[in-house]
């Protein structure tokens, strides 16, 4: 009750303010009542329109929302002030042009409200109020099968605006002298319900991911995951994004492992832990036993998670897109991009049959290691929302303080921790994408490192690999030269620039960290380095493969382990030393015979594989032969129609050539015989010369005429 008194009192106090500071809006009295009964009423009336109608409005329009990036909330703000004076047409003394100053008006009083409302702590945020697990997601679900739900999106878009301008508001009155009063207010308003309160800005970023959903959620992992560039505090607020989260009930779950598997847990485990022991962003986990004893742990999917993270998703590539649209900033970010590389691994790691395949893979692959872990899937009590694995037992990895307490070497275990993952990234090519502390852990008895969650993995072909490789190896050596030039071979332009500038901006701060460790390599950071280059590189419009930039993440992620396990070790120098131990071990001559083994092998299966197709191309052969024209690898039988063509013509030129020789002799002979006047068979051989001239420059000039048109 006075949360709705207190609302009708603002509504009525911001109208008042506004409409009297506001000189193109006139309000008359409702009949003989005084004008202060005449805002009460207009402030319970807008309270109902922006209870009721508002949200209705906003549902029907979020894509024009989402479209204009905000702006057509003024169009619905406006709407909602013109139904006002439709309501009450009695009250309303609005000037013309009307339309004009009831948009203008609108803002204005929506501006006044909004403010008030902050002051007031009306519509605070309050502690875990996410809207998952709510009955109607389930039912919108099955609204649309297809890739894109309308319904869905609108709703979400909804939601989505309205928790994150709760969020402002509550941080913009922290700013101000006005805290104590919104905390007061909040008190009294909001009795048995924990607001965020006066928690820190970074407390409030958190809550604020929490309450929009999953999808959020994991976009701030994704953030802290980069802790190296975030001031501490919002580090340790993000990083409770890994773990702090509030799960659903049993009862959700046991449905969910129903609808999965065909039968409840109980007849499927011999024991199933109903109160969750961990609880992620898009999942909880329960502990259980197999009927043979074995200790597992069993993932299940929050309930209906997928409708709204598929619907997020694609709002937010819908905004994305629109952003990127005639903004060069954006698109050299490539933010639509980058959004639909992180959406499309969000929808991977929704579905766990993915994730068993990788973690079967990862395990395969880092079975040659003791120090490595990889927890053991059992697909016959797995399926897309379910997934039964072991139990391992264990601590994040970056827990120092149990690590020492347990006696573990950290300086061994982080150069174990470099080897895992240089081997996945740079010699397999199937690498663990988000290897941050809380999806690594160590077992403490066995000094073991524990991969978790293979939802999100990485793929580098050879060629990739050997560039990354050699990308690695220039850092350690502190080439910037090298380093540019790998990096340019990596990339692709997506808009003019100047190569050789960037090559002197890499060599240039390769200089500037050389000098500011000392000379020393080994304290180079290689997540500042790379983030450096990387926006050399985007000024320079060149952007890297996505799937390498997935490994330099993955690679960022590993580091900031390192550097938590051993911080005088440098990732860069232990991961070139690792690679050359690596090679040593896989090319020595047994390796080498090995490798030739195989390649010889594979030779062999080509060959066998094209026996077939010989019978057939000797056949050809043989008719070519018949033919009179050979083929050796393509049908000529064409092209040697042309070269008798070619043949005849070049026949038919030359004779021409030789004729216009010979005339040419004839015409220089008998210009010289002109001038003797001797007799010949009682002719003067002067006289005969002359025919003979006047007959071969006729020839002559026949032949040139020839020439002339065979050429034109």
């Amino acid at each position: 009750m006075p949360y709705f008194i207190i609302r009708v009192v603002v509504n009525a106090l911001a109208l008042a303010l506004s409409l009297t500071i506001f000189p193109w809006i006139d309000i008359r009295p409702m009949g003989n009542e005084p004008l202060a009964a005449t805002y009460v009423v207009l402030g319970l009336l807008l309270g109902l329109i922006n209870a009721f109608i508002r949200p209705v409005v906003l549902f029907l329009t979020a894509r024009l929302v989402v479209t204009t990036m905000g702006l057509f909330v003024i169009v619905i703000n406006a709407f909602v002030f013109w139904l006002l004076s439709v309501l009450l047409p009695n009250v309303f003394d609005v000037r013309p042009p009307e339309i004009l100053w009831i948009i203008v008006g609108s803002i204005f009083i929506g501006i006044v409200v909004m403010v008030m409302e902050a002051i007031f702590g009306l519509d605070s945020p309050l502690e875990h109020s996410g809207g998952q697990g709510r009955f109607y997601w389930r039912w919108l679900n099955r609204l649309s099968p297809g890739r894109r739900n309308v319904i869905v999106e609108n709703m979400r878009v909804a939601q989505i605006s309205n928790t994150i301008a709760q969020y402002t508001k509550d941080v913009a009155v922290d700013f101000t002298p006005l805290t104590r009063m919104r905390l007061f207010m909040q008190d009294l308003l909001y009795d048995g319900h924990v607001t965020v309160g006066d928690e820190p800005l970074p407390a409030k970023a958190r809550m604020l991911m929490q309450a929009l959903g999953p999808t959020f959620v994991k976009f701030g992992q994704v953030i802290s995951s980069r802790a190296g560039s975030l001031p501490p505090e919002w580090s340790a607020e993000l990083n409770k994004l890994q773990s702090e989260v509030a799960p659903f009930p049993y009862a959700e779950a046991r449905k969910i492992i129903m609808d999965q598997l065909g039968e409840p847990p109980e007849q499927l485990y011999a024991d199933f832990e109903e109160e969750p022991f961990a609880a992620a962003s898009t999942a909880q986990v329960h502990k259980a036993h197999l009927h043979d004893g074995t200790l597992v742990v069993v993932k299940v999917q929050r309930p209906d998670i997928d409708v709204t993270v598929k619907a997020d998703l694609n709002v937010m590539r819908d905004l994305a897109a629109n952003v990127q649209k005639g903004r060069e900033w954006a698109q050299d970010l490539d933010i639509a991009g980058t959004l639909n590389e992180f959406a499309d691994n969000v929808l991977l790691e929704l579905d766990y049959t993915n994730e068993a395949f990788n973690a079967q893979m990862l395990k395969q692959n880092m079975a040659e290691y003791e120090f490595v872990h990889v927890p053991t899937i059992y697909p016959e009590l797995s399926a897309r929302r379910v997934m039964t694995q072991e139990f391992v037992k264990g601590v994040k990895i970056n827990r120092t303080d149990k690590l020492d307490q347990a006696g573990v070497d950290r300086p061994l275990l982080a150069r174990q921790f470099i080897r895992a993952m240089i081997k996945q990234v740079l010699f397999d090519g199937f690498f663990h994408a988000d290897p941050h502390p809380g999806n690594i852990l160590c077992d403490l008895e066995k000094h073991q490192i524990i991969f978790l969650d293979m939802g999100m993995m990485g793929n580098l072909d050879a060629e990739q690999r050997l560039a990354l490789g050699d990308l690695i190896w220039s850092l350690s050596q502190r080439d910037g030269r090298e380093i540019a030039k790998t990096a340019i071979s990596l990339s692709v332009r997506f808009k003019p620039g100047d190569e050789q500038q960037f090559i002197t901006s890499v060599e240039r701060m390769m200089t500037r960290y050389s000098l500011a460790s000392g000379g020393a390599s080994g304290k180079a950071n290689m997540a500042g380095i790379v983030n450096e280059m990387l926006a050399s590189m985007r000024r320079a419009g060149l952007r890297l493969d996505p799937s390498l930039t997935l490994a330099l993440k993955s690679l960022f992620q590993a580091e900031q382990v390192v550097k938590a396990l051993d911080p005088e070790l440098s990732m860069v120098t232990a991961a070139s030393e690792e690679v050359k131990v690596m090679l040593r071990e896989r090319f020595d001559p047994t390796a080498i015979a090995g490798i030739v083994r195989r390649e010889a092998m594979r030779a062999a299966k080509d060959v066998v594989r094209r026996l077939p197709e010989v019978p057939e191309a000797a056949n050809k052969w043989l008719d070519q032969i018949l033919r009179g024209r050979l083929s050796l690898f393509v049908d000529t039988s064409d092209l040697a129609k042309e070269v008798d063509k070619f043949d005849q013509s070049l026949s038919r030129n030359m004779a021409l050539l030789a004729l216009s020789l010979i005339i040419s002799g004839l015409l220089v002979g008998t210009a010289i015989a002109t001038s003797l006047d001797v007799p010949l068979f009682g002719i003067s051989l002067r006289t005969l010369a002359f025919v003979l001239f006047v007959v071969a420059a006729g020839v002559a000039t026949y032949v040139v005429y020839k020439l002339i048109r065979r050429v034109l």
